[in-house]
């Protein structure tokens, strides 16, 4: 029994020496590293939504598909190409509330377009009585159209001519860059660099020298955040833009000779 438990301790001290033979061996210097880099906006994208009403669900589609065809012309106009148009999501609703029915014609009345589906629109409300409405739906058709273009001179001149396509709703627009992955790889290697100058001077002012990596940690990969601008309302006003940054961030070991 004495036997066996000298055998145990002697086990242990000899594993304790391993852990602190490797401990000791992974001793250094321990550094972080930043880098940025920075381009200019080269990417745009922008979402809009035609929306229309009616009791009939395909004559108010087919209005709609007129007008994206339209949204779509004006798009092809300022050189957006056909690829980087998606037209795809359609959505068709109904609407049976009594009183949110009547206030879509209210407001249809009140926006007194020269449009010939509102006067339809307006002229049904007025010729119908309460009984009918009450078994009447009330379809919702709308289109969302996204698409990206590069060339920000056209946005202004763009946005005028999607209003008088009929569009009825836009979304701020989203600015990024093409390459975003190509910046962060520059990224990353600039900030490497600038750990291993830290720690070359942290080495120089300890008195020693400093030996190969030991570890190296990717401490986050940090994209161009999508920056969105509001549409300008004030006339000759030229939307601008400025630069987009990838930012990249590493732990350096470096081993003390």
């Amino acid at each position: 029994m004495f036997r066996k438990l000298t055998a145990v301790l002697i086990f242990a001290t000899i594993a304790q020496c391993s852990v602190g033979t490797e401990a000791s061996a992974q001793e250094g210097i321990t550094v972080s590293g930043k880098a940025s880099v920075e381009q200019p906006v080269t990417r745009f994208s922008l979402s809009l939504e035609i929306t229309e009403f009616g009791f009939s669900a395909s004559k108010t589609k087919a209005l709609v598909d007129q007008k994206s065809g339209q949204v779509t012309r004006v798009l092809q106009l300022y050189g957006v190409a056909n690829q980087d148009i998606n037209s795809a999501q359609l959505r068709l609703t109904t609407v049976n509330n009594k009183r949110e029915i009547e206030r879509l014609y209210v407001e249809r009345e009140l926006a007194a377009t020269e449009s010939s589906s509102d006067r339809a629109f307006v002229a049904l409300n007025k010729s119908r009585d309460s009984k009918t409405s009450n078994k009447q739906i009330l379809f919702r058709v709308s289109r969302t159209i996204s698409f990206s273009f590069n060339d920000i001179d056209v946005y202004d001149r763009l946005l005028d001519g999607l209003v008088k396509s009929g569009v009825t709703q836009l979304s701020p627009l989203v600015s990024g860059v093409e390459n975003a992955e190509q910046l962060y790889q520059q990224a990353l290697a600039l900030a490497i660099d600038k750990a291993r100058a830290k720690a070359e001077f942290i080495a120089k002012q300890a008195g020693v020298s400093l030996g190969d990596v030991i570890s190296l940690q990717e401490l986050g990969y940090h994209a161009p955040r999508a920056k969105a601008f509001a549409m300008a309302e004030s006339a000759g006003f030229q939307s601008q833009h400025g630069n987009s940054a990838v930012n990249a961030e590493v732990s350096v070991v470096f081993a003390i000779k």
